[in-house]
């Protein structure tokens, strides 16, 4: 289990901080906070030189970009009991011809199949009424929520990750997280934490509703 490296952007001078610390392209570039502001969602993956912004408007978290075959797994955290499921993700950049300079994706979190500027434009002008940014060779419905049903080749394993969660709470002390994880595309034996969030949405987990009770018993000193 590993982090990506990740730095926090706090002078907003993006050539300078990835300057100095080698920081090699692609980059992914995210608000340090998400808030009810829209562009607090947005993320850029910046794959040349010739998209690396002077600066930005707020606090950012840039973070080096690793190929992780299109899958993300989004793990939801009630103390020791983890909910975990898999989502689609963005692409690889490994072996893509004639990527695109820069891409973001917004708070709806619709990835491009590719980063070549075909696929790009493909997803841009598709005319099956999805959001300009959907996968067109995933074949997603337009209100799909991404979550992927079907194997992966490389799985994640619950047990895997409960004693990185668990120190992540203590560490935090915090009892309610979403931590985000990816495969390394290139060695499936690495496995980066690449987000983590405070109290997430936990809509759709079954039994959900009676670890959070039995939390909030504990945390209150109330016998069952």
């Amino acid at each position: 289990m590993s982090i990506t490296l990740g730095l926090l952007l706090t002078d907003k001078k993006l050539k300078r901080l990835s300057s100095n610390y080698h920081m090699s392209l692609p980059i992914l570039v995210k608000p340090q906070f998400t808030t009810g502001d829209p562009s607090s969602h947005a993320i850029d993956i910046l794959l040349s030189e010739s998209s690396l912004p002077s600066s930005y408007s707020m606090d950012m978290v840039v973070q080096s970009y690793k190929d992780h075959n299109g899958v993300i797994y989004k793990a939801y955290a009630v103390e020791d009991h983890i909910f975990l499921e898999k989502r689609y993700s963005l692409p690889n950049t490994c072996g893509c011809d004639n990527p695109v300079a820069k891409y973001t994706i917004d708070r709806l979190k619709k990835c491009p199949s590719s980063f070549s500027s075909a696929a790009v434009k493909n997803a841009t002008h598709n005319n099956v009424g999805v959001s300009p940014t959907m996968p067109v060779d995933l074949k997603l419905s337009p209100y799909n929520n991404e979550i992927i049903h079907d194997a992966t080749q490389d799985e994640l394993a619950v047990e895997s990750i409960r004693p990185f969660i668990v120190k992540v709470e203590a560490m935090l002390n915090k009892a309610l997280l979403g931590v985000d994880f990816i495969i390394d595309a290139s060695d499936p034996e690495k496995v980066y934490c690449v987000d983590i969030n405070l109290f997430p949405s936990y809509t759709g987990f079954e039994g959900v509703s009676r670890l959070m009770g039995e939390l909030i018993r504990k945390k209150c000193g109330v016998s069952e």
